[in-house]
């Protein structure tokens, strides 16, 4: 039986939140060719912004690719019911470090309507908290690549870490610290304002 794969660009990085999910395998880090990743899907129940990837050949976009039986397609579909899933062509995957993947069909969800971050449905740190764990379940530079190849970062951003808005959030975020100083040292104070929680 062939092999599925998802890649997985934002929330579904980290595993605990995969699991909320359903059942997965050991994720292996990689870039995707040919796709862009910025902040432009916006919730209409939570409020929030969270990151979406649209085609486009010259941009890279780093991730996970975990592999899923058949049969647990639907429930990360469902998850994922504001975006497409679409499949990917092997050859625009590359390994992100030695870690190697099989033969399969290899999918990801493209986000079909694009809305910006604004003081309405800000950038939840909630959300950043989740990709952001999962990135440094890998390494510091992971993380460091995933806030500067992710696109409209923007001064509106709320810190809810207090007070999740973001549907599945951490219960702990024990690289809080670390996430922090690597926001801070990505991006210059320009591009950030805080709006209260």
């Amino acid at each position: 039986m062939e092999e599925h794969y998802i890649f997985g660009y934002g929330s579904l990085i980290n595993h605990e939140s995969r699991a909320k999910t359903g059942y997965s395998g050991s994720s292996i880090p990689v870039r995707v060719q040919g796709v862009a990743r910025s902040w432009n899907q916006v919730s209409a129940k939570s409020r929030i912004c969270s990151v979406g990837v649209t085609l486009q050949n010259d941009a890279t976009c780093n991730g996970v690719l975990f592999p899923v039986s058949e049969k647990e397609l639907p429930k990360f579909d469902l998850r994922e019911s504001h975006y497409e899933r679409v499949m990917l062509e092997s050859k625009q995957i590359f390994p992100w470090d030695s870690a190697n993947f099989g033969p399969g069909k290899f999918w990801t969800y493209l986000l079909n309507k694009q809305r910006a971050p604004s003081q309405q449905c800000p950038i939840a740190q909630s959300y950043i908290d989740v990709a952001m764990s999962g990135c440094l379940e890998i390494n510091e530079a992971f993380a460091e690549e995933f806030v500067s190849t992710t696109r409209g970062w923007c001064p509106y951003m709320i810190n809810d870490r207090s007070n999740p808005q973001y549907r599945m959030p951490m219960k702990e975020v024990p690289f809080a610290e670390l996430i922090d100083q690597i926001l801070k040292s990505q991006m210059t104070t320009s591009s950030r304002k805080s709006i209260p929680a």
